[in-house]
């Protein structure tokens, strides 16, 4: 076949599309009560999203201001889902504050570098902005609306926290944000990971159900 044929056959060969999740873990103080369930959620959320997208990898990010200036620290690295090597909790520790705007800028630095096909971002927070000192809310919703003009999917989990209210002042929509109560954290992330896979396979939009809701206050239980 002639270089003019093989150039009339576009798309013929593709390159293997890039799936990429990026977690955003608070680790500030008021998130000790609830740290080992968080980090058993995190764990769940990726065994969950290896069986349904295998090809999938995951980072996960702490961040919180143990002095001057944010801790950002990124505990798991572009890992393969299907070769997840569980976190442990005294991997971090909950303490200091909630830097989320300079968090956001640093993860989508991150993201934006490795610029996969698909992304799919998740911030879990008990608390709202207090202690950025980079990033301003304008900068961090501008990170968040290049995501989405991607095509990129941003979601908000609030642990025992409305997170409506935050998630709006960065451009996230109500469908995509959800409050979990203690004890519902691993079900919710369970829940989470699969919807991570539908967007993954064919583009759906990371919405969250009325059921899923009900899971997450507790109201209903994950079917078997």
């Amino acid at each position: 076949m002639t270089k003019s044929e093989l150039r009339r056959i576009p798309h013929q060969i593709s390159r293997e599309a890039t799936m990429k999740s990026y977690i955003l873990l608070d680790r500030s103080g008021s998130m000790s009560s609830r740290w080992e369930e968080t980090i058993s959620a995190v764990n769940n959320y990726a065994t969950t999203l290896a069986k349904e997208a295998p090809d999938a990898s995951l980072t996960v990010a702490t961040f919180d201001t143990p002095a001057a200036g944010i801790a950002f620290e990124v505990i798991r690295s572009d890992q393969k889902c299907s070769d997840w090597k569980a976190i442990g909790v005294i991997e971090a520790s909950p303490r200091g504050y909630t830097p989320l705007f300079d968090a956001i800028a640093r993860l989508m630095g991150l993201a934006e570098a490795a610029a996969p096909d698909k992304a799919a971002i998740v911030v879990v927070t008990d608390g709202a902005e207090n202690a950025s000192r980079e990033t301003t809310r304008e900068g961090a919703k501008a990170a968040f609306d290049r995501a989405r003009a991607k095509g990129w999917q941003v979601v908000f989990l609030g642990a025992d926290f409305d997170a409506f209210g935050e998630a709006s002042s960065v451009g996230t929509m109500p469908a995509q944000t959800l409050n979990a109560t203690k004890g519902n954290l691993g079900a919710t992330m369970g829940i989470m990971a699969a919807s991570t896979a539908r967007y993954m396979a064919t583009g759906a939009t990371m919405d969250w159900s009325q059921s899923d809701r009900d899971i997450a206050a507790g109201k209903a239980k994950p079917a078997a």
